[in-house]
């Protein structure tokens, strides 16, 4: 509220100024005008001078936030920059450390490469083993089966070979005597059990 007063008065002296030089333009014609020229140099010193005294706390306010916030900006760059710089040296660290972790791991995964094919040769020489165990047990069987079956060929090619001999070189009478036997022997067989 102050400095509007201020403000006003020295408007208003300016003003008065002013309206003062218009009487004096007809004499200022014909010679140089002193008054006027201190007038105007006042006019202007209170003008510039109130300027000033009005507006240097404001300007120097704002000067001073600007300059704390400049330096303020620079600090946080500044502290962003050793973050950044630390960060830097540890990425390379890591990237230093990163060639070592490689060869490591590569150094397990030989091992382990190694352990699992020997565990895959072992389960290999288990299963072929055990299929070897388990076709042989198959050959046995089949084996087995095919001689039974051979024997059994054999014997029913033996009893045909028998009949058609028999049935060949017998006669009607030895024929006869042959049915004879075998029913003589069932009857004997049939009188047996029933006296049991």
């Amino acid at each position: 509220m102050k400095r509007i007063l201020i403000l006003i008065l020295l408007l208003a002296t300016v003003m008065a100024l002013t309206a003062s030089e218009g009487g004096h333009a007809e004499a200022a014609a014909h010679h140089f005008d002193w008054f006027a020229f201190i007038a105007r140099i006042l006019n202007a010193v209170m003008l510039f001078g109130g300027l000033f005294w009005l507006l240097r706390k404001p300007i120097a306010q704002m000067l001073g936030d600007k300059s704390l916030q400049v330096r303020h900006d620079m600090e946080c760059h500044e502290a962003k920059m050793q973050q950044s710089e630390t960060e830097l040296l540890q990425l390379e660290e890591r990237l230093a450390k990163l060639a070592d972790e490689i060869l490591v791991l590569k150094s397990q995964a030989t091992e382990q490469g190694k352990i699992e094919k020997n565990r895959l040769q072992e389960v290999g020489k288990t299963e072929s083993i055990r299929l070897l165990q388990m076709t042989e047990a198959e050959i046995d069987r089949r084996f087995t089966s095919a001689i039974k079956e051979l024997k059994t060929r054999v014997a029913d090619l033996t009893i045909q070979q028998f009949t058609q001999d028999f049935l060949g070189s017998a006669n009607a009478g030895l024929h006869q005597r042959f049915i004879d036997r075998n029913i003589a022997m069932t009857g004997e067989s049939l009188e047996g059990n029933q006296s049991r």
